[in-house]
């Protein structure tokens, strides 16, 4: 009996455990090292601000600047000449909108939902709600000075 029991346990449980998900630098802006982080729990404004202050970088806005919407005091500020910091990021990565190594990555939107949730996107959509995702991505940033004592093993 408890032979199955340890089987069916390894069986379930083992998935969470070999997910090797790891911090992921995407590209420089204005300054601005991005990093893709991953996140535990839902994707709310709140975990991922939590998530890039652990890591000792700061929260990435939707909006790219306090003139923009959806940006709100403790995000970055820089001026990549376009609305969104997804976009910019994408556009700079793979030349388009839609980028994959930017897919289930999530920045602070405030007020974009009432749960709290993240704006996210992936290559098939955008506007991805983050209180309906666990476990995803956040975009962090740290200034690039510092990339040189940051490791992304």
């Amino acid at each position: 009996m408890w032979k199955l029991l340890l089987f069916v346990v390894v069986i379930f449980v083992s998935p969470v455990f070999t997910q090797d998900r790891q911090k992921e630098y995407l590209t420089t802006l204005n300054g601005w090292a991005f990093i893709k982080v991953p996140v535990e729990g839902a994707m709310t404004n709140h975990n991922l601000g939590v998530t890039c202050a652990a890591e000792r970088m700061r929260r990435v806005c939707y909006s790219p600047d306090r003139w923009g919407n959806y940006w709100t005091w403790g995000c970055i500020e820089y001026n990549p000449g376009f609305d969104s910091t997804l976009h910019a990021i994408a556009y700079n990565m793979c030349r388009s909108h839609h980028c994959t190594a930017l897919d289930y990555t999530f920045v602070y939107r405030s007020n974009y939902r009432p749960d709290d949730s993240a704006y996210g996107n992936d290559a098939a959509a955008v506007a991805l709600y983050g209180g309906d995702y666990h476990d995803k991505y956040a975009l962090c940033a740290v200034v690039d000075a510092n990339l040189h004592i940051m490791t992304c093993d």
